[in-house]
């Protein structure tokens, strides 16, 4: 009994300082762990809250941890310009993909035009994986610099059926992470999924069943 009660006095908090960074990092930890439930306004707070534990250090914050919140960080921006987007009417998000912002139908592209674009979105969808984000039509066509041009709906479906051509079927699909501006499902989410021979969801659970998909697309790109 006396080595166990001495055993905890020696896992608690020594200092105030080793009590900041345990709980910063059980911060993060939660962060994680709720990545795909998470509101933009839950994780304002909980980064407010890590900003103030760290005001109360007097070691230098580990690198891991700096890194953590610096991509919960961008995250967080990622999130407020989506949903600033989706607020603004003028925004390009309302735009369907079937014209452009001049209201002029979009032509439909050729098999090879469709590859090309799926090879230029992939290692995007990739690295947003990387990053924990998903992203937009229109953040794509700035991350491209203009190359991926407003697209008909029939060619944005089939350009995310060809990104995810050798994704393993034991994986989500990378085209997951193409959200709408309001950071739910897009709308052809399920389109893609059928024609990858994925399981039908049920409409009541589409919303979960895809941010689970994303929380595990997080997971698995988090260190390739």
């Amino acid at each position: 009994m006396r080595e166990f009660k001495q055993w905890v006095r020696d896992q608690e908090p020594r200092t105030p300082a080793d009590a900041s960074l345990r709980a910063l990092g059980a911060l993060i930890q939660d962060l994680g762990t709720r990545r795909a439930t998470l509101t933009t306004a839950e994780l304002e707070s909980r980064l407010a809250g890590a900003d103030r534990l760290r005001r109360g250090l007097s070691v230098p914050l580990p690198d891991a941890q700096k890194k953590a919140l610096r991509r919960w960080r961008g995250n967080l921006r990622h999130r407020q310009r989506e949903e600033s987007r989706a607020a603004d009417p003028r925004s390009d998000e309302k735009a369907t993909g079937a014209t452009s912002d001049r209201g002029v139908e979009a032509p439909r592209l050729d098999r090879e035009a469709v590859v090309s674009l799926a090879d230029r979105i992939r290692p995007l969808l990739q690295d947003a994986a990387r990053a924990g984000t998903t992203v937009t039509w229109g953040d794509l066509r700035r991350r491209t610099g203009g190359a991926l041009p407003f697209l008909h709906p029939d060619d944005q479906g089939e350009v995310l059926v060809v990104v995810d051509q050798h994704t393993p079927p034991d994986e989500p699909l990378l085209s997951a992470l193409v959200a709408g501006a309001d950071l739910s499902p897009h709308g052809l989410y399920r389109q893609i999924r059928f024609s990858h021979g994925r399981e039908r969801v049920p409409d009541a659970s589409l919303e979960m069943h895809w941010r689970m998909e994303v929380l595990e697309l997080f997971q698995l790109w988090r260190h390739r």
